[in-house]
């Protein structure tokens, strides 16, 4: 971090006098036009003094105030810096030392510090949560976001506003005068003198930037407060702020800088596609924006378009065309992730890809089904599993692929997020991609057991040839969704048209199932089958969620078959009784006399049992191997 230079800090004996201020693709627009001025930079958080893109987005914020500066006859812009999302200072040693700590105070002057180094002036903003002070000296406030002068001092001198990190909910008590509320579920707010101040920057065309918690309290109504992937697409939305990982959001929004849809910080690297889907499906907000770590959302309010900076992405999530169903399911979520040089018309949902996007697909491997997509504490699968999902789809050869939440006991039931490529699906080289059509849902699944003649699944069952062979395929709905739809394959030698079953019509609920039989003779030696199905939501539509295995199309496959052996023949007859008293004559001859008795080793009746053996032995062998070019198993 650069050596702290001293900024100005304005206290209340220093101010005067109040004031009073009064390639392209589309996704939905925004419900509520922005206002017509300014300039907002939504930073998604993990910057720091010194990172040369961290630099850059702080060197941007200063050259966006630059035209207001030149309006108000300043030669240097001047940044108001604002750290209330911080907490307050406990002493003086922790306030004054901005390197070491982490509080309002300090912030204020390691943010300060920071901008001076890249050429601005700076105006700190005294103000946090608490009333009165904190310890004897204590120059942040919450009193202070009534300070006539202070407001006074933003509206004159300030040509910019950064809101540092923290907690969004720290901002809104701080410097919003809201009605008492359970839980700070505000509905109804009104600005202090000091934040009527520091909007009357950005509505005079000045700039507002927020890194993290500083972006999350741009936001209008609904500002999102706290959540886990998994609780939040779990259990929905609660009004309020919590101390869990629970969904959150107060009613009454942050300082509705930003109007154009909900928005998020440190986005894809925790995996908080589901948070902010679910919480836009369950309050009907069309259109949500996640802001990737050192990169930011540049947004001209006057035009109503947003551009892209920095290292990595925002992703666009609609969900105006969305099937939910309530619960645990929503189908046709269109996500689109802008890299670095995309734009967006907010007016029109017009998005730009960087680059030169494609739309045929790529030529890469389906990606591998994750099992802990969403990152969780307890499996620990690493970050930007949805991204990474959606990225390594558009750039194979496949149209579909899933992943599924970590498999631990807090986490249940599990959930698959399956990404499908759409007909207005593009791409870029440097992973961002536009229209993949996104499905969040229980874990559908399909089980296919085949056995022969009654036998265990896997068991071979020794049949004569030439019998009758039965198989019986049954069909299990083993996932948490209902299916219907379903196609059953099967292959076999001697298989024909009149032996392939057809599946029954209708639903299969979790835990139920079918059986079908394929009836045959010795010469269908194997059978194998594949079933699919569709997923449905719990209102009976049908869901794009990926079913099984993900191999052979989402298809279930199992497989049985028989041992053959030879046929024992039919079983001789009774002999005719002899007639010692009858005579021999023409019609019947005298019985020769018995030979005489052999030695063992030249023997006439021991040689026909070897022959005869040998033949059969012969026979055996030439069934073995017509079966073996079948593709049968002894």
């Amino acid at each position: 971090m650069p050596a702290p230079r001293t900024a100005r800090r304005l206290g209340a004996a220093a101010l005067v006098a109040a004031v009073s201020w009064g390639g392209a693709v589309a996704v939905a627009p925004a419900a509520h036009a922005a206002p017509a001025a300014g300039t907002l930079v939504l930073i998604g958080g993990g910057i720091s003094p010194g990172e040369p893109t961290s630099d850059a987005i702080l060197t941007r914020v200063i050259d966006e105030a630059r035209p207001h500066a030149m309006e108000a006859g300043r030669d240097t812009p001047v940044v108001a810096i604002v750290s209330a999302g911080s907490p307050p200072a406990p002493n003086a040693t922790e306030a004054s030392d901005g390197d070491a700590y982490d509080n309002a105070s300090a912030n204020g002057l390691y943010y300060g510090a920071w901008f001076e180094a890249l050429g601005a002036e700076t105006l700190l903003v005294p103000v946090d949560q608490h009333p009165g002070e904190d310890y004897p000296g204590d120059d942040y406030s919450r009193d202070r976001a009534g300070d006539a002068a202070l407001a006074q001092a933003i509206a004159s001198g300030a040509d910019a506003v950064y809101l540092g990190g923290g907690d969004q909910a720290r901002y809104v008590r701080a410097l919003m005068d809201c009605a008492a509320a359970a839980h700070e579920a505000f509905t109804a707010c009104t600005d202090t003198p000091v934040l009527a101040a520091l909007r009357g920057v950005v509505d005079g065309g000045g700039v507002v930037a927020g890194s993290s918690a500083g972006l999350a309290i741009q936001q209008g109504g609904d500002m999102i407060t706290g959540g886990e992937p998994y609780d939040s697409w779990r259990d929905g939305t609660t009004p309020g702020v919590f101390d869990d990982d629970r969904l959150s959001h107060i009613p009454a929004g942050g300082f509705g800088f930003f109007t154009e849809g909900l928005v998020d910080s440190h986005f894809a690297r925790r995996d908080r596609q589901p948070r902010i889907a679910r919480l836009a499906l369950d309050l009907g907000r069309p259109v949500a924006y996640g802001v990737e770590e050192y990169t930011a959302l540049v947004v001209d309010r006057t035009s109503r378009t947003g551009s892209v900076i920095g290292d990595l992405g925002v992703s666009v999530l609609d969900v105006s065309g969305a099937a939910f169903d309530g619960e645990a399911t929503a189908d046709g979520i269109d996500a689109s992730y802008l890299t670095p040089g995309s734009t967006i018309d907010f007016a029109s949902g017009e998005l730009v890809l960087a680059g030169s996007p494609r739309t045929a697909p790529g030529t890469g491997a389906k990606p591998a089904r994750h099992q802990d997509l969403w990152g969780s504490y307890s499996c620990e699968g690493g970050i930007d599993g949805t991204l990474r999902l959606s990225q390594g789809l558009v750039a194979s050869s496949a149209d579909r692929a899933s992943g599924d939440t970590c498999d631990a006991p807090g986490e249940l039931p599990r959930f698959r997020t399956t990404v499908s490529r759409t007909a207005a699906t593009s791409w870029n080289d440097t992973g961002g991609f536009a229209h993949l059509s996104t499905t969040f849902s229980p874990i559908p699944d399909l089980e296919v057991r085949v056995s022969a003649n009654g036998a265990s699944p896997g068991e071979r069952p020794r049949v004569e040839e030439g019998e009758a062979v039965t198989y019986r395929i049954t069909v299990v709905n083993s996932g948490e969704t209902a299916l219907d739809g379903f196609e059953v394959a099967t292959d076999g030698p001697g298989l024909d048209a009149a032996n392939r079953p057809e599946a029954p019509a209708g639903e299969l609920q979790p835990g139920e199932s079918f059986a079908l039989d394929v009836s045959g003779d010795t010469s269908l030696v194997e059978l194998d089958v594949a079933v699919t199905a569709r997923a449905l939501d719990r209102q009976h539509r049908v869901i794009g969620a990926e079913i099984g295995s993900g191999d052979r199309n989402g298809a279930a496959t199992a497989s049985a078959g028989i041992v053959v052996i030879p046929s024992q023949g039919e079983p001789a007859g009774p002999e005719e009784p002899s007639d010692p008293e009858a005579p021999a004559g023409p019609d019947r001859p005298a019985t020769p006399a018995a030979p005489a008795e052999l030695p063992a080793t030249g023997s006439a009746a021991p040689l026909g049992g070897a022959l005869l053996a040998g033949i059969l032995l012969a026979a055996a062998g030439a069934l073995l191997a017509r079966r073996t070019a079948r593709g049968g198993r002894a």
